[in-house]
Order: structure tokens, then sequence, then C-alpha cells
């Protein structure tokens, strides 16, 4: 039986196309993009979104 690791996070930014109807894409960014876009006041609207890449680490006895 294995363990569940985190290795790193990635960092999403969220950027919405204009349409008919809005479509929400998600783009990678660096830890400094998202914290900009966290810390800006004049876009209070942009997400941010960190999701973890897990890594399973089989252990044979």
């Amino acid at each position: 039986m294995g363990d569940l690791h985190v290795m790193r996070f990635d960092m999403w930014v969220r950027c919405t196309k204009a349409g008919s109807e809005p479509l929400d894409i998600w783009e990678l960014c660096t830890i400094d993009e998202a914290e900009q876009r966290l810390t800006d006041q004049d876009k209070p609207k942009k997400a941010v979104k960190m999701t973890p890449i897990v890594h399973k680490v089989i252990v044979l006895t």
C-alpha cells in the first residue's frame, strides 16, 4: 500500500472571455501573479485557485 504526497501546487487565474455567454477559462500562473491578482483592488472579481500536484508513493516490502 502507498501514501499520497503533495509535492507542489499549481496556481491558476480565471480569465473570463466575453461573448454571448461568459466563458470562464483558467490559465496557469506564477505565485507572484496570483498574489498580485489577489491584492489588486481594481479587480475584485478576478479569481485565483490552487490545485495540489499529488504523487502516490508505492512502498514495496
